[in-house]
C-alpha cells in the first residue's frame, strides 16, 4: 500500500513538472495579447504658422517636447487606446481636443500635425487645428506594390495640388487636393518611380485658374511600403516613409532637373518620311524599312501631352500625342494605311513594370500593320520546353483579335527559337503566315506584321529595343506542320525536330502544330527518321502509325484545301496498318450511292470532297479488301469555311478509331 502511495506521489509530481514546462512554452502573444496602444506608434509633426517650436502632450502623460518647425518627432506609443491631445507653446496651452478623445487602431502608425488657420482668416491662429494621417493594417494584395498618399498642409486656400505618376501631362493619381485634405491611398508598383506635382491657383475675382508645375521628383519605393507626400505652407515637398522606425522620416525627395527621354523612328511604310515635334525636327527623309537611332528629346516640360507629326513630301499625314517619361526609350513607327502609303504614325511606349515576376523571359508586344484584315491572332506553335512532362509547350497567345494599327499587351515568353503563326481573328480563323524567330532572355521585342502592300506571303519583323541605325530585317516564311499520334497501342510517341522539338511526348489520338523552315527537314518519331522537303505553300500532315515498338511514319503534303464561305472541305486518310485499302460510306448499305470515297491505300489520302451544306452525318469505314465494316462515326457535324482531315487508324487486334483534324 505504501509502495502504491509512493508511486502515485511520484507520478503526480512528474505530471506537474510536464504541465509547468508546457505552460512555459505557450505563446504569450496569444495568451496575453498586447493592448491596442502597445502596438501603436505616434509622431508629432510641427507645421505651426509662426514657425516656432511646439510641444504635444497625450493624456497629460506622453510628451513630444520642443519639436521645431518643419520637423517630426521620434515614434512613441500612446499611453492609452484613446487620448486627449494638447499642444503647448512656451509652456502655455495653445490647442486642446478637450473631451473629444482621439482613438487609435491596433498596429497602426499615426502622424499628428499642427496646422494654422487659412491665410486671411479673420481670427488667424498659428495653431488652429490638428490633423492626423495614418497607415493601414492591410498590406497591398500584390507583394510588389506599395501604398502612397498625399496631404496638403499649405494654408493658402486659393491653391490645390495634383499628383501624377510620371510627367505633368501623364496619368493622375490624386487630383485637386485642397488645404487640410488627405487623399486616399493608391497602389503603386515598387522601384524607382517619377512623380510630378502641379499647382492650380484660383482667382476669386474672375474665377479663372492657373496651373503650373511645382516639380518632378524621383522616389524609391519598397514593396509593401506605405508612403506619404506632404506639402507645407512654403510649398516645400516632403516624402515620408510611414513604416520606418528612423527618428527623422521627413525627407526631401530628389528633384529631377535633367528631364530627357529618347525616341527612335522605325519607317515600315513605302515612302521616305520626316518626323517633327513641337520644338524641332527629329528625323528627316528617313528611308523605308529602316530603324533610326535614338534621339534625345525634352520631356516633362509642360502640362500638355507631347505631339509628334508625320510628314511625307512636306505634307502632314498624321500626328500622335504622348507623354514622354524621363529617361525612358520610346519608338515611333510609320505605317502604310489601307488606301495610302506612309499615313499612320503610332507610338510604342516603354514597357512599364509588370504586376508579376517575369524571371529570365523575353517581353513581347505585337503591332498589326495589316490593314487588309479586320484583326489578327498571333500565337506560338509547339516547341521544346522541359518544364512539363511532355517536354514541349504550345498555344502561347501573343496577340488576340488585334486590330489594324493597334499595339498588343505585353506577353512574357521563355527564350529560344519560337515558331510563330499569324491567323485572322475571324471564325473560323484563316491561316496567313508562319515563321521561326529567336527571343533572348531579359530583352524586349516588337513584332510587326505587315500585309498592306499585297504581298501574298506577308511580312513579319522582330525588332529588339536596343536596335538602331539598321535596315528592317523581315523573317522567312515557314511551312505549317501538324503531327498526329495515330499509333494503335494507345501510348505516347517521342518526337525530335531539330531546333524546335526535343524528346517531345505526344499523347495518343492527339496532335501538335509547329512550323519548319523551307527545304530539307527530318522528323524523328520513336527513333524512325522521316525526311521531307518543306514548302511554305504546302500544309504538312505527319502521321505516326503502327505501334510504339514498330512505328511507321508518313506525310501528306498539299496546298491549302480551299474551303470558303459557301462550303467545307474534307478528305480521308488511311493510317490503319492492316487495312491496305479503305472505303468510306455514308451508310451501311451496299448501295453505290452510299460510297463517299474508296481505294484509299494505306499511308495515303483521298481526293478532297466539297460539301455545301451543314448537317449531321454518319461515316462508315470498310476494309475494302475484305468488305468488312470496321468503324463508324455517328452524328458528325462539320461547318462551312473549315477544312478537315478524317484520319482512320488502329488495328483489328487493338480496335479501329477515327480522328477528326481541322486543317488550316
Amino acid at each position: 500500500m505504501n509502495k502504491y502511495r509512493k508511486f502515485n506521489t511520484i507520478f503526480l509530481y512528474f505530471t506537474m513538472l510536464i504541465f509547468i514546462a508546457s505552460c512555459a512554452r505557450e505563446n504569450d502573444a496569444l495568451v496575453n495579447p498586447p493592448t491596442i496602444f502597445e502596438t501603436v506608434r505616434v509622431r508629432f509633426l510641427n507645421f505651426a504658422g509662426d514657425e516656432q517650436p511646439r510641444t504635444m502632450v497625450l493624456e497629460k502623460i506622453s510628451k513630444y517636447e520642443n519639436i521645431v518647425y518643419n520637423t517630426i518627432s521620434s515614434p512613441l506609443p500612446p499611453p492609452f487606446d484613446s487620448v486627449q491631445i494638447e499642444v503647448f507653446k512656451d509652456g502655455n496651452i495653445e490647442f486642446t481636443t478637450g473631451d473629444l478623445k482621439q482613438k487609435f487602431a491596433r498596429k497602426t502608425r499615426y502622424i499628428i500635425m499642427t496646422l494654422p488657420s487659412p491665410i486671411g482668416a479673420s481670427n488667424y491662429k498659428a495653431v488652429d487645428t490638428i490633423v492626423r494621417i495614418q497607415t493601414t493594417s492591410v498590406p497591398p494584395r500584390d507583394t510588389n506594390d506599395c501604398y502612397i498618399k498625399m496631404f496638403n498642409a499649405n494654408n493658402d486656400t486659393t491653391v490645390n495640388y495634383t499628383l501624377r505618376l510620371g510627367c505633368p501631362n501623364d496619368s493622375v493619381i490624386f487630383r485637386n487636393l485642397s488645404y487640410k485634405k488627405s487623399s486616399g491611398i493608391a497602389n503603386i508598383h515598387k522601384g524607382t518611380r517619377v512623380f510630378s506635382i502641379t499647382k492650380t491657383t484660383k482667382n476669386d475675382i474672375d474665377t479663372t485658374q492657373n496651373t503650373k508645375l511645382l516639380g518632378v521628383y524621383e522616389l524609391e519605393l519598397l514593396p509593401q511600403g506605405q508612403y506619404a507626400i506632404i506639402i507645407n505652407r512654403n510649398e516645400e515637398v516632403f516624402f515620408v516613409d510611414e513604416l520606418s522606425d528612423d527618428n527623422n522620416i521627413l525627407t526631401t525627395p530628389k528633384l529631377v532637373t535633367e528631364r530627357e527621354a529618347y525616341i527612335r523612328i522605325i519607317n515600315l511604310s513605302s515612302e521616305n518620311v520626316t518626323i517633327n515635334n513641337e520644338e524641332s525636327e527629329i528625323v528627316s527623309n528617313l528611308n523605308p524599312n529602316f530603324i533610326d537611332k535614338y534621339h534625345k528629346i525634352n520631356s516633362c516640360d509642360n502640362l500638355l501631352k507631347d505631339k509628334l507629326k508625320l510628314l511625307c513630301n512636306e505634307e502632314v499625314r498624321d500626328s500622335a500625342l504622348i507623354s514622354f517619361e524621363i529617361f525612358k526609350k520610346f519608338t515611333a513607327i510609320v505605317l502604310n494605311s489601307k488606301e495610302n502609303k506612309a499615313e499612320n504614325l503610332m507610338i510604342v511606349p516603354p514597357i512599364k513594370q509588370l504586376p508579376y515576376n517575369v524571371g529570365n523571359k523575353a517581353l513581347v508586344r505585337v503591332i498589326n500593320c495589316n490593314f487588309k484584315e479586320s484583326g489578327i491572332n498571333i500565337s506560338a506553335g509547339a516547341r521544346y520546353d522541359n518544364s512539363n512532362s511532355h517536354n514541349y509547350v504550345s498555344g502561347d497567345v501573343l496577340a488576340n483579335a488585334l486590330s489594324a494599327g493597334e499595339l498588343s499587351k505585353v506577353v512574357a515568353i521563355n527564350p529560344g527559337i519560337i515558331p510563330l503563326s499569324v491567323f485572322t481573328s475571324t471564325e473560323p480563323a484563316r491561316y496567313l503566315f508562319s515563321t521561326n524567330v529567336v527571343f533572348e532572355a531579359n530583352k524586349n521585342y516588337i513584332i510587326a506584321v505587315d500585309f498592306s502592300e499585297g504581298n501574298n506571303d506577308g511580312k513579319l519583323t522582330v525588332i529588339e529595343e536596343a536596335e538602331e541605325t539598321i535596315p528592317v530585317m523581315f523573317t522567312k516564311q515557314a511551312a505549317f506542320m501538324q503531327i498526329v499520334n495515330a499509333t494503335s497501342d494507345n501510348k505516347q510517341i517521342n518526337i525530335e525536330l531539330p531546333k524546335i522539338l526535343n524528346a517531345a511526348k505526344l499523347d495518343p489520338a492527339n496532335s501538335l502544330a509547329t512550323f519548319v523552315e523551307e527545304g530539307n527537314n527530318t522528323v524523328t518519331i520513336n527513333g524512325f527518321n522521316y525526311n521531307l522537303t518543306a514548302s511554305k505553300t504546302d500544309r504538312i500532315l505527319i502521321v505516326a502509325t503502327g505501334n510504339s515498338t514498330q512505328t511507321d511514319v508518313f506525310a501528306i503534303q498539299s496546298p491549302y484545301l480551299g474551303a470558303d464561305s459557301t462550303n467545307y472541305k474534307r478528305r480521308y486518310v488511311n493510317a490503319a496498318t492492316d487495312v491496305p485499302t479503305l472505303r468510306v460510306k455514308s451508310d451501311s448499305t451496299d448501295a453505290i450511292e452510299a460510297i463517299l470515297q474508296e481505294n484509299i491505300h494505306y499511308k495515303t489520302a483521298s481526293e478532297i470532297e466539297t460539301i455545301t451544306r451543314e448537317k449531321k452525318i454518319a461515316l462508315f469505314f470498310e476494309n475494302q479488301q475484305t468488305g468488312k465494316m470496321v468503324a463508324k462515326v455517328p452524328d458528325l457535324m462539320m461547318t462551312l469555311r473549315k477544312n478537315y482531315s478524317v484520319i482512320f487508324y488502329g488495328t483489328e487486334q487493338n480496335g479501329y478509331n477515327v480522328l477528326i483534324l481541322q486543317e488550316y
